[in-house]
């Protein structure tokens, strides 16, 4: 049978207490026994902690990592006290849109649920994310892409919303990538992301992953471990009850998928007269021509190769189009920069720091 994860707002009295029950039973395991396996300070841990998971961050196995530890941690919760536990699943907090009393749902003020040190003072919901959701027709600009992949790392869900809602909007434990599922209020945050990309994958035709073998860490020793186990809701045995304001905002009509296929390749022309290597080591920077567009062209990609970067730390490439280069996505001028942040580890993440 299909379970429904619920909007937090929306459980009755009864189902908020028995999800409370269940997380409360994991916690008395671990108070018991810190490396319990089945407890909430290992499950936790599992996010946290470089010994036994941790979690992705910056690359295309940020998805469905989170959701198989979501569906791992539902699991124990569903068999912490059957038959009152049976049915409970991770409820869902639905930070697309403002509450309306309060800056976080009211049952994270409550017993069970409050954590104390999160960040009340009054703050902006990340404005883009329903465009992200709705507009971001390629997987890996949305979900992120393959590790070591040239191309780029975070997708910008995660880069964008993802991470401004746990450093800036929530802090606390949150804020930190090795406390935050410490705050019980990191799963029904990550059920949400786990939603938008339910929905994203709907709307785009369910497009395959593209690291379908990859092993996601922490989770060896389950039967499901792949990337590719993790795709689909239904077939991990639930779904998202969405509520009349959900629907009412995810009702954009989306244009079908596209396949698209390349009409040219063409090098471009270094403007230096010193050479690229040398710009990059006296200026820092190097200028090209662009060659003219194809009209046919929806997308032009701009690949960097052979290019000598420093192995023993993080670093970033800014790449800018000049305003009369007019960058298209889908039919619209782009406004943001097209910057991609390569090779930056999880401990340097914009969360982590708690800036924007």
């Amino acid at each position: 049978m299909i379970k429904q994860r619920k909007d937090i707002n929306t459980l009755s009295a009864g189902e908020l207490s028995d999800y409370i029950h269940a997380l409360d039973i994991l916690r008395a395991r671990s108070e018991i026994d810190e490396d319990d396996p089945t407890g909430y300070a290992f499950q936790a841990a599992l996010h946290n902690d470089g010994f036994v998971g941790p979690c992705e961050h910056g690359n295309d196995q940020f998805l469905p990592w989170h959701r198989a530890h979501l569906y791992y941690f539902e699991q124990l919760l569903q068999g912490a006290d059957p038959p009152r536990t049976a049915n409970v699943t991770i409820p869902y907090w639905d930070w697309l849109h403002r509450e309306t009393s309060g800056k976080f749902p009211a049952a994270f003020g409550g017993p069970g649920l409050f954590k104390p040190g999160r960040n009340v003072v009054a703050a902006d919901l990340p404005p883009d994310t329903l465009i992200i959701v709705t507009g971001e027709m390629d997987w890996n600009e949305f979900g992120g892409y393959p590790k070591g992949s040239p191309t780029g790392d975070y997708g910008r869900l995660e880069d964008g919303p993802h991470n401004d809602m746990h450093g800036s909007y929530i802090g606390g434990d949150m804020a930190s990538p090795n406390l935050a599922a410490r705050d019980a209020i990191y799963f029904s945050f990550h059920g949400f992301i786990d939603l938008m990309w339910s929905e994203w994958q709907q709307r785009n035709g369910m497009p395959p992953p593209t690291s379908p073998t990859a092993d996601l860490r922490g989770f060896l020793t389950q039967t499901l471990h792949k990337v590719q186990d993790f795709q689909r809701t239904t077939g991990l045995g639930y779904e998202y009850e969405y509520t009349d304001q959900l629907k009412a905002a995810f009702a954009v009509t989306v244009p079908a998928p596209v396949k698209r296929s390349l009409v040219g390749t063409e090098r471009l022309r270094s403007l230096s007269e010193g050479g690229l290597e040398a710009d990059l080591q006296e200026k820092e920077w190097t200028q090209f021509a662009f060659p003219p567009v194809s009209e046919r062209a929806m997308a032009t990609m701009v690949r960097l190769q052979d290019l000598r970067v420093p192995r023993g730390g993080s670093y970033k490439l800014n790449v800018y189009v000049p305003p009369q280069q007019r960058a298209l996505h889908q039919g619209r001028v782009v406004r943001r920069p097209l910057l991609r942040r390569l090779r930056r580890p999880v401990a340097d993440a914009p969360w982590a720091r708690g800036a924007r």
